[in-house]
């Protein structure tokens, strides 16, 4: 059996989550490709600590199944 885990991702600003599935060597890019994010959005898991996922970043040991994570513009620091 393929292992793979189901996130939650939420569109900041446009109200949209969708459900993706992961598996071991899935990128924060690949996941933005997944839910139709833009080339400038990012993937973060806590938006207001300011924790961001880098494009090439692989998400399996940094998610746990059911999370939620965000897509997201970035902001400037103390925005």
């Amino acid at each position: 059996m393929d292992e793979k885990k189901t996130l939650m991702v939420k569109k900041l600003g446009a109200g949209d989550t969708r459900e993706v599935e992961i598996f071991p060597q899935t990128t924060a890019r690949q996941v933005l490709t997944m839910v139709a994010a833009s080339q400038t959005m990012i993937l973060t898991p806590a938006p207001q600590m300011g924790i961001v996922f880098g494009d090439e970043e692989v998400l399996w040991g940094e998610v746990e199944p059911g999370q939620m994570i965000f897509a997201g513009l970035p902001t400037p620091c103390g925005a």
